[in-house]
């Protein structure tokens, strides 16, 4: 009985997980990203993204070059962050060559699921927009 109920937790709890690993990505707008995206080309168009999809290095790399929206989220996010710095600092970045590697390692990259990306590009952004942001907080 008592493996019975073992079992039936973990079904329980793997149900739990598959259900609400979609959930980030189900409440993203592609074309709300790309509009907002677009917003920030206007000053950001030269901000490249901080993965190259045809070298990537990592599963979190991997998995968003293989998913349009996170890889629009991505771009978003690359923006924002240089935008954030700028606005933070007063002074412009080179947008060629900023860095954002200490979040991009201790956070982006640790993700396996798209569902960890999904939300750590959501609060980045969210850190780096403020109310501009296209994410729910």
């Amino acid at each position: 009985m008592k493996k019975l109920l073992n079992s039936l937790s973990a079904i329980a709890l793997l149900a739990l997980s598959v259900s609400s690993s979609a959930a980030c990505l189900d409440n993203i707008q592609l074309a709300t990203i790309q509009s907002k995206i677009e917003q920030l080309n206007s000053s950001y168009k030269d901000v490249p993204s901080s993965i190259q999809c045809n070298r990537t290095k990592n599963a979190a790399e991997k998995k968003i070059c293989g998913n349009k929206t996170l890889a629009a989220m991505e771009v978003l996010d690359t923006k924002a962050y240089v935008y954030a710095t700028e606005n933070a600092t007063g002074s412009e970045v080179n947008h060629q060559k900023w860095k954002d590697d200490a979040w991009i390692k201790s956070t982006r990259n640790r993700c396996s699921t798209e569902e960890c990306i999904c939300k750590n590009l959501s609060e980045h952004t969210n850190d780096s927009l403020g109310g501009e942001s296209p994410y729910k907080k």
